[in-house]
């Protein structure tokens, strides 16, 4: 890790992109924009903020949480709040963010204004405040536009002191969400989000970016609008990150890592192989070897608390009714959102499986998973479950390496409705390859909604030789005090 920055720093991250008012199209960009900027700004070699994210939520919460970030600020601080969603004018031109719940027809009331926020900027003690908004401000003249009608930006955001403004665009441009980019971010995000993470918008070799270096490196990369930037009150240069460290000599690149991914596709067995070696190599990097480092009273060593945790949610959905699978839609939605809250070095995934296994919902993303499509069964295959987990989290560690960010360990909390039905010694040969072949050190809770944990099965699961010694199962039926207990546990290993 490198040197802490010397001047305390908090970055507020608000996207919203689902909308229950039908006449507000939903974005796909706000949550992969929150993901990319919560990665490079809670970074320890990057920006080093403590960094809070809200996504998708109502007009209140978004409220609440931008005040009471904003009034906890002391002096000293460097504030970012960055805010990507629709931007709405309502009859008298007045600029509304729209949440979750707003109302076209009651922006006073449904959605924040910006003289609100600007109002809380004023109040807030910290002499350097950065506000980033990727909105547009103009007519939605584009099926890739987000935002109303032509509005002074300018005037709008004018005051405060030491604050700096960007936006995606001109008051009377579009903020594309970028066709090219599939199922990514905004291309101003992606664009700001890439100068931070490789370190490309240090333009002169300096060690850090600050504000200007990353506004010059996004707007060259931003076509199809014209992105802005007001300085108000100013005290010199704003230091947004440090430039993160280059991999050293022999270590495959980012680049090639990327590249890798592009060229696998629907990844075979020797595309496996070879993303597997890549991601075995980049581990080398860091100190994962427990061989080499003390261990704490939990079993974990102290390497291994560095870096990303990489959580999968194993669901067992073999159940016999399509309502207790709309439970699991619930419980576990809940879970994911408790635990991605506990620290910005986590991640978290959800395979669900039964006779078969699939991916619910990505580590990459924060998209919600469903199961409610998931066929109902009574067959439980955990050879199916830790072959496509064994798959998926060597793409995901290729995936975060070439973000730039350093996967150290993995927690599996496995929530079983029942002892296996593909018996001996199928599923135990699946597991232990993964264990075995794992880059990283792993972690099993297994929370036994059916089986007894003191089944062999269980034993198998969390006794295995290869994994830490700090996992562990326990009984307890699904409900909230089931997500309590597994949210108390990551956040204890985060």
């Amino acid at each position: 890790m490198g040197t802490p920055f010397s001047d305390p720093r908090a970055a507020l991250v608000l996207a919203t992109g689902l909308y229950t008012d039908t006449r507000l199209a939903r974005l796909r960009a706000p949550a992969q924009d929150a993901t990319g900027m919560r990665e490079v700004l809670a970074d320890p070699h990057i920006g080093g903020f403590q960094v809070t994210t809200v996504t998708d939520r109502p007009e209140h919460e978004v409220r609440r949480s931008v005040h009471a970030f904003l009034l906890a600020r002391n002096p000293a601080d460097l504030v970012v709040l960055y805010l990507s969603c629709h931007g709405l004018l309502d009859t008298r031109g007045q600029l509304y963010f729209a949440a979750a719940d707003t109302d076209r027809d009651q922006l006073a009331s449904t959605a924040m204004s910006a003289e609100w926020l600007l109002e809380r900027l004023d109040e807030c003690r910290a002499r350097r405040q950065v506000v980033i908004l990727d909105c547009c401000f103009s007519g939605a003249f584009s099926r890739n536009a987000k935002g109303d009608t032509d509005i002074d930006l300018d005037r709008r955001l004018a005051g405060g002191r030491g604050r700096v403004i960007l936006t995606a665009s001109r008051a009377t441009e579009y903020s594309f969400e970028g066709e090219a980019l599939h199922e990514g971010g905004s291309v101003f995000t992606e664009a700001l989000v890439d100068g931070l993470r490789t370190g490309k918008a240090d333009r002169e070799g300096k060690g850090h970016i600050t504000v200007e270096d990353a506004y010059q490196y996004a707007a060259a990369r931003t076509e199809n609008q014209t992105p802005q930037r007001w300085l108000y009150g100013g005290e010199g240069e704003i230091v947004l990150a440090r430039t993160p460290p280059v991999g050293e000599p022999g270590t495959p690149s980012i680049s090639r890592v990327r590249a890798a991914l592009a060229e696998l596709g629907q990844l075979g067995p020797d595309d496996l192989t070879r993303l597997r070696a890549i991601v075995e190599k980049l581990s080398e990097r860091g100190p994962t070897a427990a061989s080499t480092h003390s261990r704490r009273a939990d079993g974990t060593t102290a390497a291994a608390r560095s870096g990303i945790l990489l959580v999968y949610l194993l669901v067992d959905v073999s159940v016999s009714d399509e309502q207790r699978v709309r439970e699991l839609d619930d419980l576990v939605n809940d879970l994911r959102a408790q635990v991605l809250k506990y620290s910005p070095s986590v991640r978290c995934g959800v395979i669900a499986f039964a006779g078969e296994a699939h991916l619910a919902a990505s580590a990459l993303d924060v998209t919600a998973p469903r199961f409610s499509h998931h066929p109902v069964s009574s067959r439980r295959s955990y050879t199916a479950a830790f072959t496509l987990l064994d798959k998926q989290s060597i793409v995901d560690i290729a995936a975060l390496s070439a973000r730039g960010q350093f996967v150290a360990r993995m927690l599996i909390a496995v929530i079983a409705n029942g002892d296996p039905t593909d018996g001996p010694p199928g599923w135990q040969r699946t597991y232990a390859k993964l264990i075995r072949k794992s880059p990283v050190e792993i972690t099993v809770l297994c929370v036994a909604a059916g089986p007894d944990p003191d089944s062999d099965f269980i034993r198998d699961l969390v006794e295995h030789p290869g994994i830490s010694k700090s996992s562990q199962a326990v009984k307890t039926e699904l409900g909230p005090d089931l997500r309590a207990f597994i949210a108390s546990f990551i956040a204890n290993r985060s």
